[in-house]
């Protein structure tokens, strides 16, 4: 292995994540953007870790889960799911992070369509972490249809620009109609 290689230490994290061996997978990720501060590969590969232990520790992905199963809407299923105060607060401090690093991600791959695509997919994992922790905390609902909560304004720029890089990803296109 080359240690001093931030995307094979990120393609290694991938390898982590898919084994479930979550903290080695963010510390092999967090080395990699260590090493290639200007790769913007390393610094998705840490940002969607990061999304994906903040979802894990509200529930999130039981929740989703648990709608696609039912006929019910997200919004119901949440009902009275309320995560401890504690996993919201790391919760929190792991979507900020995660923020940065997908800010990063922006930056240095403005005309990839791959990194937009993921910082469009941030918004959303921010807009469910947010809308749960509200939820938790008695907030007022978000008065949108249940689906749209999760795909917030915020990413249609980042699926527009995708569409406009990459005009043959219909998914991302019929997507981006949807949400506007």
């Amino acid at each position: 292995m080359r240690p001093k290689d931030g995307l094979l230490l990120t393609k290694l994290g991938d390898a982590l994540n898919q084994l479930g061996k979550e903290d080695e997978a963010e510390n092999v990720y967090r080395r990699a953007t260590q090493i290639s501060t200007n790769e913007w590969r390393c610094w998705m590969g840490l940002g969607q870790q990061l999304d994906s232990q903040c979802l894990n520790l509200l529930g999130a992905n039981d929740l989703l889960q648990e709608a696609l199963a039912s006929p019910g809407s997200l919004t119901t299923v949440i009902g009275d799911h309320h995560p401890s105060a504690e996993a919201m607060g790391q919760a929190q401090t792991l979507l900020k992070e995660a923020g940065a690093c997908f800010n990063r991600v922006v930056v240095l791959a403005t005309n990839e369509p791959d990194a937009l695509l993921g910082r469009a997919w941030h918004e959303c994992s921010a807009a469910l972490a947010t809308h749960l922790i509200r939820h938790s905390h008695g907030q007022k609902e978000d008065t949108k249809p249940s689906g749209l909560v999760f795909f917030p304004e915020s990413a249609v720029p980042y699926l527009q620009r995708t569409i406009q890089l990459s005009p043959k990803t219909y998914r991302v296109i019929a997507l981006t109609a949807y949400l506007q």
